[in-house]
């Protein structure tokens, strides 16, 4: 499954001042059941990171996006919005976007794309 690949790419990070938010906006397959199994299965420094939210009907991502920034994000968080498959490549990602922000305080966005060739 593709959310443990990318669970784990957090989860290896050096960075640790961080939480997580997996969001099911109402998905018919057992994606939610499946990562709730995995997630009990850490151990509990990870597990009292994430939390799971899951949607009684489907709300699209702008809202969920949007809601779970709203109430769960103070001032002054950066907000890492991730896909079900993307993941973060190497261990300093969190360290290195925690370093932009906080030394140039116009930096309000950040962006990033790769695409793998084999």
């Amino acid at each position: 499954m593709l959310y443990n690949y990318q669970y784990d790419s957090i989860l290896r990070q050096n960075y640790s001042n961080y939480r997580i938010y997996f969001l099911d906006d109402h998905s018919e397959n057992r994606a939610l059941d499946l990562f709730e199994s995995y997630v009990k299965l850490l151990p509990k420094k990870y597990k009292s990171k994430t939390t799971i939210i899951r949607n009684a009907e489907v709300k699209l991502a702008l809202y969920n996006r949007h809601k779970t920034i709203k109430n769960n994000c103070r001032p002054g968080d950066i907000v890492l919005d991730l896909d079900s498959d993307d993941w973060l490549i190497g261990n300093q990602v969190l360290n290195t976007l925690n370093h932009l922000f906080q030394n140039d305080q116009s930096l309000w966005l950040f962006y990033s794309n790769i695409i793998s060739v084999s």
